[in-house]
């Protein structure tokens, strides 16, 4: 058994999961997914995340609360710098293929079409670090 069977086929699972979800959103929904991918899921929103929690720490009067910001402010970067070094290794070593590469023609594509380096997903990972800082 295979790295790629165990973490990105499924036995064909990920596959019939990923063409569900892209076969079926609405195209009114399109914006929302941009939003989450492009904004919300995207590593270069750090620096906004890490101003907003330290903007967020200077206007807290009480010096615990703001003391407490600030350490997750701390978390934040520190976390930052491990997922992004951890997860772009991981896409190096792993190669795995974006769904483009897999399925070809896709109802839905947000920004360019790569080919490359799917697992881990970047954007995901960043969700879940802000998600965790917040």
């Amino acid at each position: 058994m295979s790295w790629e069977a165990v973490l990105y086929d499924w036995g064909g699972l990920n596959g019939a999961l990923f063409q569900f979800v892209n076969e079926a959103t609405p195209p009114i929904l399109m914006p929302l997914a941009w939003l989450f991918s492009n904004v919300l899921g995207n590593y270069w929103t750090a620096p906004l995340v890490m101003l907003g929690l330290w903007a967020w720490s200077r206007s807290t009067a009480a010096v615990g609360r703001a003391l407490a910001i600030r350490r997750q402010l701390l978390q934040f970067v520190i976390g930052f710098g491990i997922a992004f070094a951890i997860t772009s290794i991981l896409k190096l070593w792993l190669d795995f293929p974006r769904p483009a590469a897999v399925f070809g023609q896709l109802d839905h594509v947000l920004g360019t079409v790569e080919e490359h380096y799917s697992l881990p997903s970047g954007h995901s990972t960043y969700a879940a670090l802000v998600a965790g800082a917040l």
